[in-house]
């Protein structure tokens, strides 16, 4: 028996001198039998079905050849052979013969088993032969199917590698060309004419390197960007020019406020030069009043009378540089900006940066919108402010600082007049005081040594007291008013 391992033409039941071998002499296909089937034989193995041929058990076999030996007389047997039955001469036959019948019966046999033998041998050998030439005619098919398969597949490789190639070429081509694109999209008007020329010659080097198809949508989105490019560039330009056209009259308008500005601030230096010099006047004239160790009434009066006109001067100086600098406030907004102005000014630029940044904005949104990629955007340039304004700005402040400074000292150098005047005041009665009394002293020391004697002190003491002092109390008089090594009573005591 043979399983299907082999395909289901070499399944089934076999007839071979051993198992597995290639001699065989007969072929049953019948696989699903568990013991040979009795028929349906192929003698030989690739011939048609033998109804002759039919498989029983040898112990079967040989008793059904008893059954009929014992059925069939030997005599009827030997009878027939012979040309007669036994219903002729009734001749008598011997043991012999019957042993010579059954002889010759078994060569018979015998014979015949050796012609099946030499069938299902002859059978097999072109059964053989023919699953040979089967066998080479289907190696010889794979053979040439495996050739045949193997350039399809060198073939397939070859048109691989080379659509591979074209793709990858036309790949990079397309990036090249999408990058020039990328690179229009966010051009500015300083680099359009380049970035346009830029894309036309990598346009020229790389369109060849797409398929049609490729080429055409290519060359249709860089139709659309350049045209979105050019308008978008365009606007900025009209936005740059009329920016440009503000700015300048911006800049003419600013120039003729600085000019008035200029005669302005040199106008209010010269005033505030005036308005510290009388300050200055004023606190020269106060210094000038404590100098004096001994002031007369007349002269004190006098330069007391100076410094009040000094202060008014002051007053008045500081007062015209107040009013100055309001009346002349529309002219000096240069320099002290107006904030109308200011704000007018700082909402023109504000909105002309903005319009710019969502022009480019919307320029890098479609770029990345395309391509997926990120791109830098680049910081606005700030203008540096110019020097002549700052100069301006500098003085003004100055002249501001150096007039509030003007105004404290004037203030406080005119608060502290009062006070001058009745300090320089009781020194003058002071003054008056101590001329008076040297004028006493003097017209009492008659000896004229600087110093009172006893006489002399009571001299003094009558004319100007009208009391005659007595001798005892003279006496202390002289021992506690004079000084270490003087006669008497002096000036200063």
């Amino acid at each position: 028996f043979w399983d299907a391992r082999d395909g289901p033409i070499f399944s089934g039941w076999w007839f071979g001198p051993k198992v597995g071998g290639d001699e065989v002499w007969a072929h049953n296909p019948d696989a699903s039998a568990p013991t040979p089937p009795p028929s349906g034989w192929k003698v030989p193995c690739n011939g048609p079905v033998d109804p002759a041929f039919v498989v029983v058990p040898r112990l079967q076999a040989l008793a059904q050849m008893l059954n009929q030996f014992r059925q069939q007389p030997v005599m009827q047997q030997l009878g027939r052979q012979k040309g007669g039955g036994t219903g002729g001469t009734g001749a008598q036959v011997t043991l012999r013969e019957v042993e010579q019948a059954r002889y010759r019966e078994l060569e018979d046999k015998k014979k015949q088993i050796e012609e099946n033998k030499r069938k299902v041998m002859e059978a097999r050998l072109q059964a053989l032969v023919a699953e040979r030439q089967r066998r080479e005619e289907e190696s010889r098919r794979r053979q040439e199917e495996f050739v045949r398969r193997q350039e399809e597949f060198q073939t397939r490789q070859v048109m691989q590698r080379l659509e591979q190639e074209q793709r990858i070429k036309e790949g990079r081509a397309m990036m090249a060309i999408r990058m020039a694109i990328q690179k229009l999209r966010i051009a500015t008007p300083d680099n359009f004419e380049e970035s346009t020329k830029e894309l036309d010659d990598i346009m020229a080097v790389e369109l060849g390197n797409c398929t049609d198809a490729s080429a055409r949508m290519v060359h249709e989105e860089a139709c659309m960007c350049l045209e979105g490019t050019r308008a978008r560039v365009q606007a900025i330009r009209d936005q740059l020019r009329r920016e440009q056209e503000e700015r300048e009259r911006i800049a003419r308008e600013q120039a003729e406020r600085e000019a008035k500005a200029k005669a302005l601030v040199l106008e209010l230096q010269r005033m505030v030069g005036e308005a510290d010099a009388a300050c200055q006047a004023l606190k020269d004239a106060i210094a000038a009043l404590d100098i004096v160790e001994r002031p007369i009434r007349e002269e004190t009066e006098d330069a007391l009378q100076a410094a009040v006109d000094s202060e008014n001067m002051a007053r008045e100086r500081v007062k015209a540089c107040n009013d100055f600098i309001v009346r002349s406030q529309p002219e000096l907004s240069t320099v002290l900006p107006d904030p109308a102005l200011a704000a007018r000014e700082v909402a023109l630029k504000a909105a002309v940066e903005r319009r710019r940044k969502e022009l480019e904005a919307q320029a890098v949104a479609e770029a990345k919108a395309l391509n997926g990629g990120a791109v830098a955007e680049e910081a606005p340039a700030t203008e540096a402010p110019q020097e002549q304004e700052k100069d301006l700005r500098t003085l003004l402040g100055e002249l501001m600082n150096a007039l509030t400074e003007t105004k404290k000292e004037a203030l406080i150098a005119g608060a502290s007049l009062p006070d001058v005047r009745e300090r320089v005041m009781r020194k003058v009665v002071a003054t008056e005081r101590t001329v008076e009394l040297e004028t006493t002293f003097k017209r009492y020391d008659k000896d004229r040594d600087g110093v009172l004697n006893r006489l002399e002190v009571a001299a003094y003491a009558r004319g100007e007291f009208r009391y005659s002092v007595p001798k005892p109390a003279l006496e202390k008089i002289l021992e506690s008013l004079s000084e270490s090594g003087q006669a008497g009573v002096g000036e200063g005591s």
